[in-house]
Formats: C-alpha cells, sequence, structure tokens
C-alpha cells in the first residue's frame, strides 16, 4: 500500500469518526478548513450529476400548502441554490433558510443530540 493511499485511508476513517471532513482538516491544523472543503466541493462541480425531480418538487411544493418548510445546510448558499435550481426547487418556497457561508448560519450545537 502507497502512502497516498495510507494516508487516503486515515483520513476516510477520521472523518467517519468525527462525522466531518472539515474537521479532520482542522485537527491536522488548516485553519480555513469550510473554505478548503467549500472550494473543493465548488471544483468539483457536483451540481452537474443532480437530476431535475419533478416529483419531489410536486412534494414539496404540497407540503408548503401545509408546513412551515425550512432548508437547514452547511453547503454554500451558492452551491445550495445551484443544486435546488437543478432539482427544480425555488428557494423561495422555504420559510427560513441557513447555508454554512451565512453569517448568522444555525450553530452546529443545533444539530447535535
Amino acid at each position: 500500500m502507497g502512502t497516498m493511499h495510507k494516508i487516503e485511508t486515515i483520513y476516510k476513517k477520521r472523518a467517519e469518526e468525527l462525522h466531518s471532513w472539515s474537521k479532520v482538516l482542522k485537527e491536522i491544523g488548516m485553519d480555513n478548513c469550510h473554505a478548503i472543503v467549500s472550494n473543493c466541493l465548488e471544483s468539483a462541480n457536483l451540481v452537474t450529476l443532480i437530476q431535475e425531480d419533478k416529483r419531489l418538487v410536486s412534494i414539496i411544493e404540497e407540503l408548503s400548502q401545509k408546513f412551515f418548510l425550512f432548508l437547514i445546510t452547511r453547503s454554500t448558499r451558492n452551491q445550495s441554490t445551484k443544486k435546488l435550481a437543478k432539482i427544480g426547487i425555488r428557494p423561495e418556497i422555504f420559510n427560513f433558510l441557513s447555508f454554512g457561508d451565512d453569517q448568522h448560519a444555525v450553530s452546529e450545537n443545533f444539530t447535535k443530540n
């Protein structure tokens, strides 16, 4: 097993333990870990893998007529709106939105049990 493969294996194992790629980067001393992960995701252009989903759009539109809908994500606003657009979902359908790059984004404590 080559050195790069060993590093990748250790990195993936630690990411599973922490449930976060950015926490692994922070652990090894990378200060701007969220920006690094965000830039990697932006460069990977994962949006191209997403397909329109008219059934999902219909379900969300129906739910929005009866319920308060919110979207909380650690993805950036730019990444998130691109993903939603690819699926066919208008961000305006949500009553509350919180993105990873928002100044007042929901705290990590919000997601902890």
